[in-house]
């Protein structure tokens, strides 16, 4: 899943750490990043996105429901914050 603009970093962070399987970030640079959901792990994002936003990074989910659940959080979140 590609994902572009992402402003608040902090909570997009969360959201991924509420996956219950591992997923992969593949950033704008190329670099891969191998996180796990459910391990309290605070470093989610690769330190050149701190910057203040994500303007691109590609996400692989191990399971579906977790690609859903982002989805699902990246559509609402677009509806609320114009």
């Amino acid at each position: 899943m590609k994902i572009y603009n992402i402003h608040n970093i902090k909570e997009f962070s969360r959201k991924l750490a509420a996956c219950e399987g591992n997923v992969e970030i593949i950033g704008e640079n190329g670099l891969h990043l191998q996180i796990h959901g459910k391990n309290g792990t605070a470093d989610l994002i690769p330190f050149s996105y701190i910057s203040g936003e994500i303007r691109q990074m590609e996400l692989i989910f191990e399971k579906d429901q977790d690609r859903q659940h982002i989805f699902s959080y990246l559509l609402n979140h677009k509806r609320t914050s114009a």
